[in-house]
């Protein structure tokens, strides 16, 4: 058979979390900054006292300005709070830098850990004016009042409570990055992109698979139930959970409710940067649009005429449970408390007070990367998805990955379960590669049972699994007749023998003879049911899977790596 290999169309999924560039008082929006239009990332916090800000320049020099209180900003200062109008430099081979409340971090390019600032715990506090090293090996970090997050490059989570002259406790390894939200409390993502809670130093519950970033915030209660939290995951959809509330009675979470969510919830898909706010959120999707929720009419603004949060909609429109887009005729990388930065790099900032929607900062671009709640680093490569799979399987999988017929959204978690709809994709997409084919319609149409046209089913419209169906590769759960639907069972676990199964149907769908194989000489053929029988020993008698030697163990479940691993083995030029 003709055979083409086909271009793999990898999904690379980079979310570009930048800081909002904030001024000091005395430098009005508007107003040149000579010499930073180099500026990489800002990093501020509004403390009560003031306004603190930490910038990383392109030459991975830190300066800061704003208001010092508590050493947070690191100047040496012996004043308990002193406002700084010029930006002064800190230190070189500055990575990252971010502010909790009153203390902050810096992330050295050497992997060395810097705090300053007041820490604070049951047993007292300690005050920073510069700042000191306290480890080294440090890919990431996130830093809230007094509990500090650090992720070594060796993958391992660390933890202070407080007392940064105690040793920091060890919490697990196998971590990518870590937010901290509250006490000794936070999320971690871990290697196979699994996030997890973390519950008072200790690891806690899953919550999903799949998770590029999260993050939190605060609301306007601060109690603990103030709480909510985003993820992001790989396929770009939204997921919030946590309080849902703001002081104009309109969801922060963006569900449409105001009602408190303990599990996530999809809010929306393509999402590239995520920005809770105190009582609203703020969004920015994959293809630049700029989205708003939750209160729009600032309690800050004295102006009530004049814009709110979701600049330039006016204050006039109070809130949105849903998210309502704005600033329609622009594209942006990041958006934050009252400032977002265009794709052009030119920030805007504007004002719950002011009478125009907002201002354009002259002389200051910013470009990627930056942090997450209470200043973390910028996220550290993604490890390799190849890491979740066995030694076995891996060179396997890059084969098959160069073929072009593993879905995108496969190609990762390689040891979990497959789904009935995840092969099925997946066999469609290997008809095309072995009939060197893109085009689906017109291998349906030149390859598919005819008896079979026009025929559903009631619990999926994904065009790969009705295409799966007309070809013959699968039957379905319940298979549909000309008057019902059938059921597919998308989401349900695979087994050996459907695998076999399908397998043989999808080798027929291109032309291979599966008649009269001899019969598989498995020594627990006795449990395998009936319809799999031709199944099994067509992959046996061809080579295709071969069990443990001994037994197929036909009800165990398959993996996406062993499937991956068994159309990878099946050469299209050697089937019968």
């Amino acid at each position: 058979m003709k055979k083409r290999i086909l271009s793999l169309a990898l999904t690379l999924a980079l979310t570009l979390t930048l800081i909002p560039a904030t001024f000091p008082a005395s430098a009005a929006a508007g107003t040149p900054m000579p010499g930073w239009s180099s500026l990489v990332s800002v990093r501020s916090t509004t403390m009560y006292r003031g306004e603190a800000v930490m910038a990383i320049k392109a030459d991975n020099s830190l300066w800061v300005w704003g208001t010092e209180a508590h050493g947070v900003l690191g100047t040496g200062s012996a004043e308990q709070v002193q406002t700084i109008d010029t930006p002064i430099k800190i230190m070189d081979d500055v990575l990252a830098a971010g502010i909790g409340d009153t203390n902050s971090f810096v992330l050295k390019t050497d992997g060395s850990l810097w705090v300053s600032g007041e820490f604070r715990d049951n047993r007292g506090s300690a005050t920073l004016t510069t700042h000191r090293k306290i480890m080294d090996g440090a890919a990431f970090a996130s830093i809230w009042y007094r509990t500090l997050l650090a992720v070594k490059t060796d993958g391992s989570l660390w933890l202070w409570d407080g007392n940064i002259d105690r040793d920091p406790a060890k919490i697990t390894d196998e971590v990518v990055s870590a937010v901290a939200t509250s006490t000794n409390s936070g999320y971690i993502i871990r290697t196979d992109g699994n996030l997890w809670s973390l519950e008072n130093s200790r690891i806690g519950a899953k919550i999903m698979d799949g998770v590029a970033s999260v993050t939190g915030t605060r609301g306007i209660d601060v109690s603990s139930d103030g709480l909510r939290h985003f993820a992001i995951k790989t396929d770009g959809s939204l997921w919030g959970w946590g309080k849902n509330v703001t002081l104009g009675s309109y969801g922060t979470l963006g569900d449409g409710t105001s009602q408190a969510r303990a599990e996530p919830v999809k809010i929306m898909d393509g999402v590239a940067f995520i920005s809770p706010q105190p009582d609203h959120t703020l969004a920015v999707k994959t293809d630049g649009t700029l989205w708003a929720w939750g209160n729009n009419a600032s309690a800050g603004g004295s102006n009530p005429t004049g814009y709110g949060n979701f600049a330039p909609i006016e204050r006039s429109r109070t809130g949105s449970s849903t998210p309502v887009q704005i600033m329609t005729g622009d594209r942006f990388i990041y958006a934050g408390a009252y400032h977002a930065v265009k794709t052009d790099g030119s920030v805007l900032r504007w004002s719950a007070a002011a009478a125009s929607p907002f201002q354009v900062i002259d002389g200051l671009k910013l470009t990627p990367p930056e942090s997450l709640l209470g200043g973390t680093t910028p996220p550290p490569p993604q490890p390799n998805p190849l890491d979740t799979a066995d030694t076995w399987a891996k060179d396997h999988i890059t084969s098959a990955l160069a073929k072009g017929f593993v879905p995108a959204d496969i190609q990762n978690n390689y040891r979990s379960v497959i789904t009935r709809q995840e092969f099925a994709r997946m066999a469609v997409e290997w008809v095309k590669y072995a009939l060197g084919e893109t085009d689906l319609d017109a291998i349906v149409a030149a390859h598919g049972r005819p008896e079979r046209e026009g025929l559903t089913f009631s619990d999926t419209t994904d065009a790969n699994i009705l295409a799966a169906y007309r070809l013959g590769i699968t039957a379905g759960a319940v298979a549909p007749t000309a008057d019902a639907p059938g059921q597919f069972n998308p989401n349900g676990d695979f087994t050996r023998q459907e695998a076999a199964t399908m397998i043989m149907n999808t080798c027929r769908a291109i032309g291979a003879d599966i008649s009269n194989p001899p019969t598989a000489d498995f020594a627990d053929l006795s449990v395998t049911v009936s319809w799999a029988q031709p199944g099994i020993n067509f992959v046996r008698a061809n080579g295709i899977m071969s069990g443990d030697g001994t037994n197929f163990n036909p009800t165990n479940a398959y993996t996406r790596q062993e499937s991956i691993v068994t159309f990878n083995n099946i050469e299209p030029d050697d089937l019968p």
